[in-house]
């Protein structure tokens, strides 16, 4: 008696799928390759600055030093533009005296906005410029030397320009509102600029898929994340010359988290 079988499952269609994804696979470690880990990741970031130490240190240094100037203006100008003058007013009661003041400037409303401007530019100038950097580390990941050379070639500038100020218009209107929702909004759209220099995503495209590729690699992404604020800070307490080390040391980390969830070989 002849067994019965039931059919093969029809092959799928050639080409594969018409519009792949950039969030990376549905399961983070369903395929070959190293998988994510903490301390790779930061063990990553650690050897990679020391092979390329002083490349990476003048790198980071053009990112805060002129972040500090945008800055330093918008002070400058609230200090002496916008300070105005100070009114005072002498009331006699019966021979004791009263001296009442007030400003005549323009009050703490203008003078935060004068200030969200400014962090808003700073802001897409460490963008812009950190842009470089991405690039750079991405070329780390690929098995290339960084040049700090890189910050100043400014490739595909229109779409990291477009993507930095919308970026920096939803985290500054989250921060506005009681910083959490900036916060957050910082998390899940961190990896827009990689989309952009690496997949040539647009501005749009870019922030969407940082967006899904955070949300579905919600552990990995958000334990790197808080990594990242937490080196940050250490670095910036240390009277702020910690962060030459520490911005290399997260976008390293950053960008071989990048490429490890997206199943993407990286240069040992």
């Amino acid at each position: 008696m002849s067994q019965q079988f039931p059919p093969p499952p029809p092959p799928p269609p050639p080409g594969g799928p018409a519009h792949p994804s950039y969030g990376g696979p549905q399961h983070p470690y369903d395929a070959g390759g190293p998988r994510w880990d903490l301390g790779q990741a930061f063990g990553y970031g650690w050897t990679k600055f020391g092979e390329n130490g002083l490349q990476l240190l003048l790198a980071a240094a053009a990112v805060l030093v002129g972040g500090a100037v945008i800055m330093g203006v918008g002070w400058l100008i609230i200090a002496v533009v916008l300070s105005g003058s100070t009114h005072c007013t002498t009331y006699d009661f019966g021979g004791a005296t009263s001296r009442m003041c007030r400003s005549t400037g323009p009050g703490f409303i203008v003078s935060s906005l004068v200030m969200v401007a400014f962090y808003a530019v700073a802001f897409v100038y460490a963008q812009v410029v950190g842009a470089g950097m991405v690039r750079g580390v991405l070329g780390v990941t690929e098995g290339r030397a960084f040049q700090a050379a890189e910050i100043f070639r400014f490739a595909d500038l229109g779409p990291v320009i477009a993507t930095s100020i919308l970026v920096s218009l939803i985290v500054s209107i989250g921060t506005a509102l009681c910083y959490v929702p900036g916060l957050l909004a910082l998390y899940l759209l961190s990896y827009s600029l990689f989309f952009v220099i690496d997949k040539g995503l647009s501005p749009l495209d870019a922030i969407s898929a940082s967006f899904e590729f955070t949300v579905k690699n919600l552990g990995p992404t958000l334990v790197w994340f808080i990594i990242d604020v937490l080196i940050a800070a250490v670095g910036g307490a240390i009277c702020g010359v910690g962060l030459l080390v520490a911005i290399p040391v997260i976008l390293l980390g950053t960008a071989w988290t990048y490429k490890v969830l997206n199943r993407e070989p990286v240069a040992a």
